[in-house]
């Protein structure tokens, strides 16, 4: 900030230049950007910011086809570039711009691809969803446990066009076949054949393939699974299998050369034990290893969280019982007793032993069940009970002396939809919590005539005057809550400058400033299952968060499952 607060349009020029970004500008410096706005300086400071949202007739046929250019398939071009797909799909440009991309198959047809692994290893597989199938890859499986044991860089290719299911069940053997014969080591633990969710039909004559394929029946079993319980059900083991060995006899005298040639073949120890368990056993009983396995890196261990109080005790406020915490978050709990802040960051835990879960005997459920009048709250408030009498068909019997909350056929008139409709403002509190006699006004076009007294939010442009907001925003005792209830009149207010003169009567709801830290941003972000609601919901924290560029990594963090 400048001296005595006094910012400049040179100054404020000089502070925006710092920042990518209106949110950030705003965020991380507000003064200069709060005087930038009120001397309508903010198109000048801002001229160099990225626009995150293109001007009206940006998206011509030929930027269209540059963002298309960087995706191999329609899905990846509508995700990535939703307003460029729009405005091409508007102007019937897609089919042109999109002739490179990949098409999907269907239930009939394939393609073969290959993940090719740097340090020789290799993935075949056939599929109808080439993008779908990667994803798949990238969450388990062989080749995703293989990413994480060898960390070898991979390159994912398609190796042949759609063709007919059949045929590419025999292009994938040939090109297994081909992969092996140059010398790549195969991830593929089943056969060629699997047609990405059809099941392989194990024959007689497939099983023997299966069968000629191995050196031994342990081999057979672990490949072929499916082949061996075929064989298992029609009683093809003796015949199949009689002349292979249980195991192979090995005969090696494992020497310091033969142990460090076969030591060059790995890239970690962990596969070296793996790979050949004789040699590295070998290796480490005669004291070789350190010496034979000077060529491998050490992995890199993931750093250790450090717990500190604060860190702890945030971990602990997720947890009613002292061991609920032991066992959801040890590392916390044992870094909170070493260092003496136990009993300060469980203050808030019920104290005593946590009691054991309830048996839900028939007697206690009906017990509950006596609760409730109707089906309905039962299962919402005592989903558990609810769910052990269904379960055990005692609901007819406990539930005996609720009301029947079913009405019967032609029960929704007009008028029963009328007075229902009365005990609501908003078209959306209706269907939310009246959704039968909603839908049967809806169905029976009477919803604008029951639903006259309501908040009609809908309204042409200038409609929303001061006076009127005002009226609205009288049922309110929060901004919030206004905000959520009837967007566009707040927003209408927004834009009018009002908001503040028309919400003197709420409560305020405000934070500190400085409040949204990075670690309150992290604890916020984790209790919503979106971005646009975490958004929608706790702006404040998801702004801070875009203005300190640390939105991404929060979601990351927050949401891995989701990454």
């Amino acid at each position: 900030m400048t001296q005595h607060g006094n910012w400049t349009l040179k100054q404020c020029k000089d502070e925006a230049k710092k920042f990518k970004s209106r949110t950030a500008f705003r965020v991380q410096s507000t003064s200069a950007y709060n005087v930038a706005y009120k001397n309508g300086w903010l198109d000048e400071c801002c001229s160099h910011m990225v626009r995150s949202k293109q001007p009206d007739g940006y998206w011509t046929k030929n930027r269209c086809a540059s963002v298309a250019k960087k995706c191999t398939t329609r899905t990846e071009f509508i995700k990535k570039y939703s307003s460029a797909y729009t405005a091409a799909h508007r102007n019937n440009w897609l089919e042109e711009i999109c002739s490179h991309m990949l098409r999907s198959g269907n239930s009939t047809e394939r393609i073969i691809y290959v993940f090719e692994f740097s340090d020789g290893n290799a993935y075949i597989g056939l599929t109808w969803k080439p993008e779908e199938r990667y994803q798949q890859h990238m969450k388990n499986g062989p080749v995703f446990k293989h990413i994480l044991e060898s960390r070898s860089k991979y390159e994912f290719k398609i190796l042949s066009d759609y063709v007919d299911k059949d045929i590419a069940a025999q292009l994938e053997d040939e090109y297994i076949g081909s992969y092996r014969a140059k010398g790549w080591k195969l991830l593929n633990s089943r056969r060629a054949g699997g047609l990405g969710g059809s099941r392989i039909n194990w024959t007689k004559e497939r099983c023997a393939e299966a069968v000629a394929d191995c050196e031994t029946k342990g081999e057979v079993k672990e490949r072929y699974p499916g082949a061996y319980a075929a064989m298992q059900r029609s009683k093809w083991l003796n015949e199949l299998l009689g002349d292979l060995p249980s195991k192979i006899s090995s005969t090696t005298i494992w020497t310091f050369e033969a142990c460090q040639a076969e030591a060059k073949k790995y890239k970690y120890r962990g596969d070296f034990q793996k790979g050949m368990a004789g040699a590295y056993n070998a290796a480490l009983q005669k004291g070789w290893l350190d010496d034979i396995c000077g060529h491998m890196p050490k992995r890199k261990m993931p750093n250790p969280i450090k717990w500190t109080k604060k860190r702890c005790h945030e971990e602990a406020l997720k947890h009613e019982y002292r061991i609920d915490f032991l066992k959801g978050a040890e590392p916390a709990y044992r870094a909170a007793h070493k260092k003496g802040w136990l009993d300060g960051i469980c203050v808030h835990m019920t104290k005593g032993r946590k009691p054991k879960p309830i048996k839900w005997t028939k007697e206690r459920c009906r017990e509950e069940a006596l609760k409730y009048d109707t089906r309905g709250d039962f299962q919402k408030y005592a989903n558990t009970a609810y769910a052990k009498a269904h379960r055990n068909k005692w609901l007819d019997d406990i539930c005996s002396h609720m009301h029947h909350t079913k009405k019967p056929a032609g029960y929704w008139t007009k008028e029963r939809c009328h007075e229902e409709a009365l005990k609501y403002k908003t078209k959306g509190d209706f269907q939310e919590n009246s959704n039968t006699a909603y839908t049967k006004a809806h169905r029976n076009k009477w919803l604008d005539d029951v639903c006259a007294h309501m908040i009609n939010i809908r309204k042409p442009n200038g409609y929303w005057s001061k006076e009127k907001c005002h009226e609205v925003s009288l049922q309110f005792m929060t901004k919030n809550e206004f905000r959520d209830s009837a967007s566009n009149v707040y927003a209408a207010a927004l834009r009018g400058g009002w908001i503040d003169e028309i919400c003197v009567h709420m409560q305020p709801h405000r934070r500190p400033p400085g409040y949204w830290t990075k670690e309150r941003c992290i604890s916020e972000a984790s209790k919503y299952n979106t971005r646009s609601e975490f958004r929608k919901k706790s702006g404040g924290a998801a702004i801070v968060a875009d203005g300190h560029e640390w939105f991404d990594e929060i979601w990351k963090l927050t949401h891995p499952e989701k990454e």
